[in-house]
């Protein structure tokens, strides 16, 4: 007689039942579709400025399909999918995350060397119109540029100094 529905159904008089779901192949394969749904969403959500909930939904059923598609089922693999997929959801948030703190950083430092430059620029415009040749060369010294000489940087450095 046989006793409970779907997986796991057992024979009591033979004393056999269904062979433990296979775990490695279902695993892998939803463990590569996890980072696919979550690359996707993390390059739709940097690129293309879309952050939709159903993107998760469909990341978990990406995750959960490859799985049965490699043969798991059961109780316990559907809890792994299921972590997988929510893994997957948070490394997609994570990776928007990253793109915004190095947006944000980057963004902050164009700032600072901006500012940087137009000090500089002040600075060289403080030495009037026409700095002695030591007063170049102790200004090129006190803000790291490499030149041979005064007139090296006059060419090279002071016309872009002007134009801030």
């Amino acid at each position: 007689m046989e006793k409970g529905l779907g997986c796991g159904v057992r024979d009591e008089r033979s004393g056999g039942g269904l062979d433990t779901p296979p775990l490695v192949l279902p695993l892998v394969l939803a463990g590569v579709a996890a980072l696919l749904g979550a690359t996707v969403w993390g390059l739709m959500a940097i690129y293309a400025d879309m952050q939709y909930g159903v993107i998760a939904w469909g990341i978990g059923g990406l995750a959960g399909a490859a799985f049965v598609k490699g043969g798991g089922y059961g109780n316990r693999q559907a809890i792994i999918a299921a972590v997988l997929a929510v893994l997957s959801i948070g490394l997609g948030r994570y990776i928007i995350y990253e793109k915004f703190c190095w947006d944000q950083t980057a963004s902050m430092l164009e700032e600072r060397h901006l500012d940087m430059r137009r000090q500089e620029a002040e600075a060289w415009r403080a030495l009037g119109e026409n700095p002695t040749d030591e007063e170049v060369e102790v200004f090129a010294v006190e803000n790291d540029y490499d030149v041979e000489d005064a007139a090296d940087f006059r060419q090279n450095h002071a016309p872009r100094l002007l134009s801030w």
